[in-house]
């Protein structure tokens, strides 16, 4: 009788333990299928989102694709770009020299990108919201040398040696129907077809680094003037040249010469808090909001505090986008698009009209007011005139190559075709100088504005030329400038 007292009791402890571990069971898998419920809903949420939209520079104007290169160097999806080097060295992996060097240069323009897009953010100065020509190829050494371990005279060497040119890239039905339409409007003005772009298949290393610079202004400038157009209630496809030339007149006609001219864009009822919204859109996209500071105090408004440079780059942006629109011609992208001395012409016309305190202004507070040398540069600014110069490369470490005598303007240089310039500007073919200095220019709120002739009016190559010194290397450098750059507005 003990014994199944004892079996009884054993098997009842059994039972309860099993149920125990039977509803442990259940309860974890229910948790289970709620997690996997849960993550169900949220790969739905997130396929639903938006991709990402690439802040550095917009993808239709890029030259180089790094899916595009990587693809053609090792035939399918290809290697992370950080570990792109390393897998070249592998065996079975055999690229020709400039296709090694267009690999090293991959790597050096996404750092120079995005340390370019951080400086302009970040700058606290108003010389510091964009270099100058020579100090951004300073900046591409400096980062050369740490990406692959040089030294100065190395990656001097390297950066003007010759690379691959961009693989052909596979165009979305959109892009083939817009370069129709385009082709098919050329035909229709000009009675011929549209020339086609010629690119050459090799390029000196230092160009699409230097040409990612101002693709990275491209895409700074495209959020600016898309505000400015919505503050101002009017859509950029629906302005008419006589529209955009009418923003670009002095908004006081009857002004004494000795008073500052201000545009309209810019300085009237409507333009004036249009720049303060582009502003807003200017910080936004820089991933820089917080320089937005809500107010403290009772009668306190809003306002977006920046330095002088800030406001100039904006205001570069948006005349150069109505001045396009009133000549009628597109622009192309290039090397060194002719941005920094755009951006100088406007902080020239600036010097009287911005305040010299930090109270605000118009929504805006300008941090570098009290400043009495915030106008003031290294180098005189360039005038700027119908036919752009081409960038020259520095002189190479211990006295090599050609000389330097000023800043990516500082000549003029004709191409053998058409008469257009040998890495022209693609910041706009209408010239811009300093107000005064052109007789007969067409004055547009304090900047003269320039007609170019037919034959400045040829779609400028957009690739820099290097100026060595080696006559050979030039005459070289010039054929290999031509790269065919997308067409935007």
């Amino acid at each position: 009788m003990n014994t199944l007292a004892k079996l009884i009791t054993t098997a009842t402890g059994l039972v309860s333990a099993l149920s125990a571990e039977v509803k442990s069971m259940v309860q974890k898998v229910q948790t289970q299928g709620g997690s996997i419920e849960r993550l169900g809903v949220a790969i739905s949420e997130f396929q639903k989102r938006p991709r990402p939209t690439r802040r550095f520079v917009p993808p239709d104007v890029e030259e180089y694709s790094d899916h595009e290169e990587l693809i053609s160097m090792f035939g399918y999806g290809g290697p992370i770009l950080s570990e792109a080097a390393d897998y070249v060295t592998k065996a079975g992996v055999k690229l020709s020299e400039m296709k090694k060097g267009a690999l090293m240069m991959l790597n050096i323009r996404a750092r120079v990108k995005s340390r370019s897009f951080g400086d302009v953010g970040g700058a606290v100065m108003t010389k510091d919201v964009m270099h100058h020509p020579d100090v951004d190829f300073e900046m591409v050494i400096e980062v050369t040398m740490d990406e692959h371990k040089m030294d100065e005279a190395e990656a001097y060497k390297y950066l003007t040696s010759w690379i691959s040119g961009p693989e052909p890239r596979i165009k979305t039905p959109k892009q083939v129907a817009a370069e129709k339409k385009r082709a098919e409007a050329y035909k229709a003005k000009h009675g011929k077809e549209k020339p086609k772009s010629n690119p050459s298949e090799k390029r000196r290393a230092y160009q699409p680094v230097m040409q990612s610079i101002s693709h990275m202004y491209e895409a700074i400038k495209r959020p600016v003037v898309a505000a400015w157009f919505e503050a101002v209630e009017r859509s950029e496809l629906a302005m008419t040249p006589a529209e955009a030339a009418e923003w670009l007149t002095d908004v006081n006609p009857r002004k004494k010469p000795e008073e500052p001219s201000q545009a309209r864009f810019m300085a009237s009822a409507r333009g004036r808090p249009a720049m303060t919204v582009a502003m807003h859109a200017m910080y936004i996209h820089l991933g820089v909001s917080d320089r937005i500071r809500a107010p403290k105090h009772c009668g306190d408004v809003e306002a977006a505090h920046g330095t002088s440079g800030h406001y100039a780059l904006a205001l570069m942006f948006v005349r150069n986008a109505l001045t396009l629109m009133a000549s009628g011609s597109r622009r192309r992208s290039g090397v060194d698009s002719g941005w920094y001395d755009l951006w100088r012409a406007e902080l020239e016309a600036l010097k009287d009209l911005l305040p010299n305190n930090t109270a605000p202004w118009n929504g805006l507070v300008f941090t570098d007011g009290n400043d009495t040398r915030r106008f003031e540069f290294d180098v005189a600014p360039a005038p700027i005139v119908g036919k752009r110069g081409r960038f020259r490369v520095p002189p190479a470490p211990g006295g090599g190559g050609g000389t330097v005598t000023g800043g990516s303007a500082s000549v003029d240089v004709g191409s053998a075709s058409g008469g257009s310039p040998v890495g022209a500007s693609s910041a706009d073919r209408v010239g811009v100088a300093p107000s005064g200095s052109a007789p007969g220019g067409d004055t547009a709120g304090g900047i003269d504005v320039l007609a170019v002739g037919a034959s400045g009016l040829g779609a400028p190559l957009g690739g820099a030329s290097a100026v060595t010194g080696d006559p050979a290397m030039d005459a070289d450098d010039a054929e290999s400038s031509a790269e065919g750059g997308t067409d935007a507005v």
